[in-house]
């Protein structure tokens, strides 16, 4: 199991004017449907030890991994999203993806972000339930160039099982920052499911998302 570490020297970027300063950005992005109290965690966890100025929440618009699969529109989940982080004013809401339009992936919203934010960090969010997907995202290799990733441990998973034990780790991988965050199992599958079939979802997403659910009666139709 991965344990958390310090935020390498590469992580401390200077705040002296006369060299120029850097706001220091958490993205992440995800499908959002619906978000939930893990979400929120991830972020405050990464936003306190990478002492970071802001997390910018990214809806997607077409996920590179649910094509052909029915999902909740962009209209509903960012909505969701933007009264899950009314609970901290350091919690962002972006539609860059639903600006740049298509499918929804992160090798070309990062260069976008990058041009309108030349000085700043960024550090993409991630759970470590994503290990096993990022070989197949488009140009990890270009992704974490880009910015630096931080993996959340979740329930169940870490690297070793998610990365094989006898790959090769990824040059990038070297520069992943593990979070010391605390592991809610909790995945919005099974939030969607538990709607489904008339369980309650309170407390396990914020009390505006919860409302928002039953007031457009989100999720009761078997996917």
């Amino acid at each position: 199991m991965p344990k958390a570490r310090r935020p390498p020297a590469s992580l401390h970027f200077s705040r002296d004017k006369s060299l120029g300063v850097f706001n220091k950005i958490g993205l992440l992005g995800g499908t959002f449907d619906p978000p939930h109290q893990a979400h929120l965690v991830l972020a405050q966890s990464a936003l306190e030890e990478l002492k970071l100025d802001e997390v910018w929440f990214l809806p997607a618009l077409r996920p590179p991994h649910k094509q052909g699969r029915r999902i909740t529109s962009f209209r509903h989940r960012l909505e969701m999203v933007r009264l899950a982080v009314l609970v901290n004013p350091r919690f962002k809401v972006l539609t860059i993806e639903k600006e740049k339009g298509g499918v929804s992936y992160t090798v070309e919203t990062l260069p976008l972000l990058r041009k309108k934010h030349p000085k700043t960090r960024f550090f993409l969010l991630l759970g470590s339930d994503n290990l096993s997907e990022l070989r197949s995202w488009k140009e990890p290799e270009k992704v974490f160039s880009m910015a630096t990733p931080v993996f959340a441990h979740r329930p169940r998973t870490d690297s070793s099982t998610t990365l094989g034990t006898s790959e090769k780790v990824p040059v990038w991988m070297e520069r992943a920052y593990w979070l010391s965050n605390p592991r809610l199992e909790i995945s919005s599958t099974d939030l969607r499911r538990r709607i489904r079939v008339g369980q309650s979802v309170r407390y396990l997403v914020p009390e505006g998302v919860e409302r928002y659910i039953r007031t457009k009666r989100l999720y009761r139709r078997v996917e």
